[in-house]
């Protein structure tokens, strides 16, 4: 069944996924920087979850709750990603039916066995010295029984748990065309994630495992996920920047309660994304990134222009890829529309209109998001301008956020090599990012949040002008009825 087909079955049973997007951008509507995360989050994990069609390598991101309670944006974002999720989630069937054409449902035992054997298989072969396309056909019967086997042992491929992709016989155990989303949710994943950012660099920047033809190779990794603004220290912001993989900070500060209740059409963005990004992945073309560009004017050229700005004093060629990913993030937003826009028989607007103003609502909310998210690394003194001053300064940060306010004189103390003049000169230019507080005897950190809710003071940031408003759908809304009432 074609994209456009279910997109169309799915307006044809009452339910409208335009509609339903669009409301997205209206989520949260006295939380502009929860509204902004939770579209990038969103179009971050479709990027992912199409596996190579956007881009080679698609770019990881992890939510930062500042409050540091329940995530609202996570648990919107998780909730429609429920289909991807759900083989992470799932118990072993204790009882499944015998199939005659598979031996190995439901046995992961026996799976992982017989894949370990098709291993051992080619790599005798190899050692034999045959040639590849004899190994190759020797393989004909390892590779269909692996195919049998892969789902019993290891049935999250799209996404898993980081702490549980890794496999010591296998390598990262992925989908089929190599790339895996790595969920860092809790605590077991984020500690096994810092260990690999200063112990085993080598799973990250050398990523291999075995892939469906059982050679080893190499694979691409993206994490998602959350974690919490005691998690999100210099150490984890410096260790990720500084390494392999593409990544992009979205921090936020969830909205109470009321505000955060279930999605009224969570159900149908579930679906939306899960018959999309499958779609995507295992039907479309890898994406041009010359084609169907947007013009950059207005809130996204301020947004992206803030964006390059604050990454010129990032790590290796982190603000190279930031120029990537607004370009590429035009292509996800564009299929997307593409794919939904052509069945929407219901609008009393053009295609090309309603396709024009939901791919640029969606895209300018979410480049805001990771607007935010880059102006952010300031609180880990990245893009602010500090220098050859970052070290003694993060080592001032580190203090007063894990020991609390404290006198100059302390201060001056802990950190021995500082004489009172550095010290004041230091202390001043944390004032000045908004980093650190002088007003009373103390100096104090400014918390994550409070740092946050300063940036669209301190920055050119301005809220983007929405044309897909609510007054706007109503009336999409009601020339659809006017028009299907002409039709009867």
């Amino acid at each position: 069944m074609s994209a456009n087909l279910i997109t169309w079955n799915m307006a044809a049973a009452g339910k409208d996924p335009v509609r339903a997007l669009t409301g997205l951008l209206h989520r949260f509507p006295e939380h502009d920087m929860s509204r902004s995360q939770l579209a990038a989050s969103l179009l971050l994990s479709m990027w992912q979850l199409g596996g190579p069609t956007f881009s080679p390598t698609p770019p990881s991101f992890l939510l930062v709750d500042a409050n540091g309670e329940k995530d609202a944006v996570w648990q919107a974002l998780a909730g429609m990603l429920k289909s991807p999720l759900a083989p992470i989630e799932a118990a072993p069937a204790k009882s499944l039916p015998s199939d005659p054409n598979n031996l190995f449902r439901g046995k992961p035992e026996l799976s992982r066995r017989t894949m370990l054997a098709a291993i051992a298989t080619r790599e005798k072969l190899v050692r034999q010295g045959y040639p590849p396309d004899v190994i190759h056909m020797q393989l004909k019967k390892w590779r269909e029984q692996w195919h049998q086997c892969k789902p019993e042992a290891f049935p999250a491929t799209e996404i898993n748990h980081y702490s549980k992709a890794h496999d010591p016989d296998f390598g990262w155990v992925t989908h089929a065309d190599d790339h895996i989303s790595l969920l860092v949710c809790g605590p077991k994943s984020e500690a096994e994630l810092r260990r690999d950012l200063l112990d085993e660099q080598s799973k990250l920047h050398l990523p291999q495992g075995v892939r469906d033809d059982l050679s080893r190779w190499d694979k691409k990794l993206a994490l998602m996920g959350r974690i919490t603004v005691k998690s999100w220290d210099t150490s984890l912001a410096d260790g990720l920047l500084g390494g392999p993989l593409p990544v992009v900070f979205l921090p936020h500060l969830s909205p109470p309660p009321p505000d955060a209740g279930p999605h009224p059409d969570a159900g149908l963005l579930a679906s939306m994304v899960s018959y999309f990004t499958r779609h995507q992945r295992n039907h479309c073309p890898p994406a041009r990134a010359d084609l169907h560009l947007m013009p950059m004017d207005g809130e996204p050229a301020i947004y992206a222009d803030l964006i390059l700005r604050a990454s010129a004093g990032l790590p290796g060629d982190r603000s190279f890829g930031l120029q990537l990913l607004i370009r590429e993030l035009q292509l996800v937003v564009f299929r997307l529309c593409l794919w939904l826009l052509p069945a929407e028989q219901k609008s009393g607007a053009s295609q090309a209109e309603a396709l024009h103003h939901l791919s640029r609502d969606l895209y300018v909310t979410a480049l805001r998001g990771i607007a935010y998210g880059v102006a952010a690394l300031g609180f880990h003194g990245r893009g602010i301008g500090l220098g050859t001053d970052r070290t003694a300064a993060i080592q001032v940060l580190t203090h007063l956020r894990t020991a609390g306010p404290c006198s100059r004189r302390d201060l001056q103390r802990k950190l021995y090599k500082l004489d009172k003049m550095e010290r004041d000169r230091l202390l001043s230019r944390l004032v000045a990012a908004s980093l650190v507080s002088t007003a009373g005897r103390d100096v104090e950190a400014v918390p994550l949040g409070d740092y946050l809710m300063g940036i669209p003071g301190r920055l050119r940031f301005p809220l983007p002008t929405l044309a897909t408003t609510p007054a706007y759908m109503a009336g999409m809304k009601d020339g659809g009825a006017s028009q299907a009432g002409a039709m009867k």
